[in-house]
């Protein structure tokens, strides 16, 4: 029931919410097989806007995605799963994203430990020689440097629905374990672009 298929920057992406931390260790692994030979992964929080807390956290690596919402079904937090913590602590692999710096604050905040995250803007200036683009945090800027075609999110509400400006506001994701196609579509959308900026990054190297 938490399983999609969305289109996203062109290509059909597999999105699972995972609400149940019985089946974490096998969606992990799962994740983990679509790396391939450079082992990079797109990571992203969807924070509450005020208080900072964590309320999503979404990992992607090749045409697959994990939405995991902070308290699974069954009361416990993110940091009880021991499998997601291993995950996250392994420096084997480059979590890349964008305002991680802003991010690591939040991990030690939530007991994450993210030995491996790196500001997507700097991996993008270190690899292209382009310090210009060191603070940039916009993935279709950053795309569009390793010639990749990164469109913007699509407003939620904005398909066919007539809606104004204010459907482009972040909508909340505070408890949020049910989502539309549209929503899933506009969640992952930097994770996912994220992954292939900095896939595409290590393939140059």
């Amino acid at each position: 029931m938490g399983n999609y298929e969305v289109t996203v920057h062109g290509v059909k992406v597999k999105v699972s919410v995972v609400t149940d931390v019985r089946l974490i260790a096998g969606k992990i692994s799962e994740l983990m097989s679509f790396m391939e030979k450079r082992r990079v992964m797109g990571l992203d929080f969807k924070v509450d806007q005020y208080n900072r807390d964590v309320y999503q956290l979404l990992l992607c690596a090749g045409n697959h995605c994990l939405i995991i919402p902070a308290i699974f079904n069954d009361g416990k937090p993110l940091h009880y799963c021991k499998e997601l913590m291993l995950l996250l602590s392994d420096d084997t692999i480059c979590f890349v994203g964008v305002a991680m710096r802003s991010k690591v604050k939040l991990y030690s905040r939530n007991f994450f430990i993210c030995k491996a995250g790196v500001e997507l803007g700097h991996l993008v200036a270190r690899v292209l020689k382009k310090p210009n683009l060191e603070m940039c945090s916009q993935v279709v800027v950053l795309g569009g440097e390793v010639g990749l075609d990164i469109k913007p999110p699509t407003p939620l509400g904005a398909e066919g629905s007539g809606v104004g400006a204010s459907s482009s506001r972040e909508p909340s994701w505070s408890g949020k374990v049910v989502f539309s196609e549209e929503e899933v579509k506009y969640a992952i959308h930097d994770v996912y672009a994220s992954f292939l900026i900095g896939n595409k990054l290590l393939g140059i190297l």
